[in-house]
């Protein structure tokens, strides 16, 4: 039997976690497989999610993460409080060397070029808030099944397929 998937989630606004949960659902409907029994792991703070990531380094699958998150570690805030924690999951936090190559979605209202391109540099996949749920499921499948083939979440997906068509123009 195959291992479920082990998703984080990070975002500040509980109604955010709940509807990317309802997008995972939506994900179980029309994948089935290791989406069925998917464990989803919830931060609101980056704090949390730092100690989700301690505690579940070596099985976390995906990680869905905002932008406008509470602070970093020691009372430290960012400009992009969501790219500072990409950084330190992609790279260290003072003696923690993570290292992390699981995909990450960086799905947030945001949506300066600096951000996009901060996004792109730590290979994080920009997905705009205020997308339609199928094809957000559709984005997450196809995240895990190449993470599966390539074992390395170190890529950016190409988001155009996965976008409404009001979201494109943007």
């Amino acid at each position: 039997m195959l291992e479920p998937y082990k998703i984080l989630v990070v975002d500040d606004e509980q109604s955010t976690i709940d509807t990317h949960k309802m997008v995972i659902d939506t994900a179980k409907d029309l994948y089935g497989g290791r989406f069925q029994s998917a464990i989803i792991l919830e931060a609101n703070t980056s704090n949390k999610a730092i100690e989700i990531v301690d505690k579940h380094l070596s099985s976390i699958d995906l990680i869905i993460l905002d932008n406008n998150i509470a602070e970093i570690k020691n009372g430290l805030h960012f400009p992009y409080p969501g790219i500072a924690l990409l950084q330190i999951f992609r790279k260290s936090f003072g003696e923690k060397h993570y290292d992390l190559k699981v995909p990450v979605i960086f799905c947030t209202s945001d949506s300066d070029d600096t951000l996009k391109q901060r996004v792109n540099e730590y290979y994080g996949t920009f997905f705009p808030k205020g997308y339609d749920m199928d094809l957000f499921a559709n984005l997450i499948n196809d995240t895990l099944q190449r993470y599966e083939k390539e074992k390395n979440g170190l890529f950016v997906m190409n988001t155009d397929k996965y976008l409404i068509s009001t979201q494109r123009k943007k």
